[in-house]
């Protein structure tokens, strides 16, 4: 998952960018923005390799002030606002829509859709909890295992509620590792963070001004070092080495967690399955796989 979160921070700050040979090249460094960009970077890992506390949000700051200086971006006109109101899209449900198309027909048209919403947002929301929570140890016991349930009904019951107001799916974000990697461990971090966001709301002039390339430095580094949970995958199992492999590459390759982790379920069990290793096929592989199948089938 490191390798997709550096690479959704270098994309954005374009410095990988798009080709019609090779589908994706270096960036041009002759445009400013880049420049600012790598300034982030290496601004980010320095303040972080020196254990200065905050050094995610001051790299940030930094950044920031170095654009506005250099009229890269342009400074907050106002600082405050009140926020919009949901009035407007809150709770317009329409249930009808799922099974009847607008001229009142019978349809199952939505249900390949909801399906792939429902097992998109399901591999979203493992890859995202398992890989940052292996970050922060809690799911590397079998006792700590149980709580990843419980997180998952929080995080079901959060996606649910986003939709039944009209905004954009609630849900656990890959972003968060950059918490875990400034020390946030516990509910309490996640309670901060929530007040922290609501008082966002009347500060977005504020928040709008702050550049792409001064926050994306912060994925391309919290990236990198995500990739030290690899130190602990069995390499010398073929099936765990090539499902490893697959979920690493692909899921950068297919800017999605969701395919990422479907091709790593596949080749684990069809792997296992051509070892005859039955015992390592549970019914909890065997249930991923097929909802692994899902996921190609319903797009």
């Amino acid at each position: 998952m490191g390798a997709f979160i550096a690479f959704i921070g270098l994309k954005e700050m374009h410095i990988v960018v798009t080709h019609k040979a090779t589908l994706v090249t270096l960036g041009d460094f002759g445009d400013p923005h880049v420049l600012l960009g790598v300034v982030g970077i290496i601004l980010t890992f320095a303040l972080y390799t020196l254990k200065i506390k905050g050094s995610f949000i001051i790299a940030v700051l930094i950044t920031s002030i170095l654009a506005w200086i250099l009229k890269l971006a342009p400074y907050p006109s106002e600082f405050f606002s009140m926020p919009a109101s949901i009035g407007p899209i809150a709770f317009q449900l329409d249930f009808k829509g799922i099974f009847f198309d607008a001229s009142g027909a019978f349809t199952l048209a939505l249900v390949p859709v909801i399906i792939t919403f429902f097992v998109t947002d399901l591999f979203d929301s493992l890859g995202t909890l398992a890989g940052i929570g292996h970050k922060t140890d809690f799911f590397n016991d079998e006792e700590k295992n149980k709580e990843l349930e419980k997180t998952l009904e929080a995080d079901a019951v959060a996606s649910l509620g986003s939709a039944v107001v009209g905004v954009s799916t609630t849900t656990a974000f890959i972003e968060s590792a950059s918490g875990v990697e400034e020390g946030g461990r516990t509910g309490l971090t996640a309670v901060f963070t929530g007040l922290f966001f609501v008082l966002t709301l009347f500060c977005l002039p504020l928040l709008k001004a702050i550049p792409g390339n001064a926050i994306y430095p912060v994925l391309v580094v919290v990236g990198v070092l995500m990739f030290s949970v690899l130190e602990g995958v069995n390499f010398k199992d073929m099936a765990i080495s090539v499902s490893t492999f697959l979920t690493v590459v692909m899921m950068p390759l297919t800017f999605s967690i969701a395919d990422g982790l479907a091709f790593g379920f596949l080749s684990y069990g069809i792997i296992k399955l051509v070892q005859k290793d039955f015992k390592a096929l549970n019914s909890g592989i065997i249930i991923l796989c097929i909802i692994s199948v899902s996921v190609f089938i319903f797009r």
